[in-house]
């Protein structure tokens, strides 16, 4: 028992799918190897976003995609991640997400010697996905295998045009993407294009209907938010309150 418990050392041992009496290790992402014994390197990236200007201006909800980006323009996507941002709901709120680098990096054709790599947050309206804002941050210390990096972004009430946000990433030729959803490039690693869906929308492809609202979701009192996994995994939506209401459904009229 002792041996099945260690064999995968970070992963999973499970049975093959194929009817066979075999095993195998099913590893995490940040792990590799026949018995998941290598560790990828990675990127731990932490993002605090904080809002500026007149608060009833911006939008119900953002979508944020966070890229970890090999070489200067064009560049290559080797890892992405996407939250959801509801500025009306969240006081300062904070993201963590590990970006991976590639386990076999000889597959791009840049030399070790001259690799860059850099985080790019790009900022969409959830409703109507305009472009809202764009951040670069160039990684430092490049030799650590587990690097950390902790920025905040402050959002303002109008979108902030930026020269670079127009600038197409390597190999962008989105073919996947549905009609949901805009295109941000490709990632490598995960071989698939980045899209970034409307707020109703899910899936890899943006196909999934994601429609969680109803109209008595929040009582008539509110407007309903299809909801982020990465801050709620219980509830799909959540509700913004009129004035005179309250409770996490509105359910309850505030004291006057």
């Amino acid at each position: 028992m002792d041996l099945v418990l260690w064999h995968c050392n970070n992963g999973i041992h499970v049975r093959s799918s194929d009817g066979s009496s075999d095993f195998y290790c099913l590893c995490p992402p940040e792990y590799y190897g026949d018995r998941c014994q290598f560790q990828r390197k990675r990127l731990i990236f932490t993002l605090q976003v904080q809002m500026e200007g007149a608060f009833e201006n911006l939008p119900l909800t953002f979508k944020i995609a966070v890229l970890l980006v090999r070489g200067s323009i064009p560049s290559t996507i080797i890892s992405h991640d996407q939250f959801v941002y509801l500025p009306h709901h969240y006081c300062l709120p904070k993201y963590d997400t590990q970006l991976l680098y590639l386990i076999n990096e000889s597959s791009l054709s840049l030399s070790s010697s001259s690799i860059n790599h850099s985080v790019h947050i790009h900022l969409y309206n959830g409703q109507t996905l305009e472009h809202h804002a764009w951040w670069y941050f160039p990684v430092p210390f490049e030799y650590l295998p587990v690097n950390r990096m902790a920025k905040r972004v402050i959002v303002t009430t109008f979108p902030v045009a930026s020269e670079f946000s127009q600038k197409k990433f390597h190999n962008t030729n989105c073919t996947s993407c549905s009609n949901n959803a805009v295109c941000l490039g490709y990632d490598i690693d995960l071989d698939q294009d980045i899209c970034v869906c409307f707020s109703n929308f899910t899936g890899r492809r943006c196909l999934i209907p994601f429609e969680v609202c109803t109209a008595e979701s929040c009582n008539g009192h509110g407007k309903c938010i299809p909801s982020d996994a990465h801050f709620n995994l219980y509830d799909q939506f959540m509700c913004l309150c009129d004035k005179e209401w309250m409770d996490s459904r509105c359910k309850f009229q505030a004291p006057v």
